[in-house]
């Protein structure tokens, strides 16, 4: 059995990105909900996915998957 990898905090900008994400939202109805540029959603969530130990390119499905 292997331990999960541990996991940097998320800061609080990144924790609201996290909610749109697991409700299922795309980056940029995330950018829309949260009036940010969607470039700015983007660096978030490859922030997140560091974070999370997901590869940059791995779906949404997969970030959402690792947070829950």
């Amino acid at each position: 059995m292997t331990a999960p990898a541990p996991t940097t905090p998320l800061t609080p900008a990144e924790r609201r990105i996290t909610r749109h994400v697991v409700n299922g939202l795309l980056a940029r109805q995330i950018a829309d909900a949260e009036a940010l540029s969607h470039h700015t959603v983007r660096a978030h969530l490859l922030s997140l996915r560091k974070k999370l130990h997901c590869p940059e390119r791995c779906s949404l499905a997969v970030v959402t998957h690792r947070l829950l």
